[in-house]
């Protein structure tokens, strides 16, 4: 979680934040929105919608991959423009 109004006032320089959902998490639209929040203060944050899945972590090799990809590029120090994991 990071404090947006902190990010706004320029107080800290916060991390960069991957959001992996699941197209059929009930939770979808908090994270979305969550997501756009945090876009909208400065926050360089990607969002990953995951078609059939629920509120859970990804699975299996594929999901294994999702997860490595988002947490390079959550370590990655950003350049000027950098795309987004999953190639968006």
């Amino acid at each position: 979680i990071v404090d947006l109004d902190a990010v706004e006032s320029g107080d800290i320089d916060p991390p960069r934040f991957a959001f992996i959902i699941g197209a059929r998490d009930p939770w979808a639209s908090t994270f979305r929105d969550a997501h756009r929040e945090y876009r909208a203060a400065g926050v360089d944050a990607t969002l990953e919608v995951v078609r059939g899945m629920g509120h859970e972590m990804p699975r299996g090799e594929a999901g294994t991959r999702r997860l490595a990809r988002a947490l390079e590029w959550c370590l990655r120090e950003p350049p000027e423009t950098d795309a987004e994991p999953g190639g968006g």
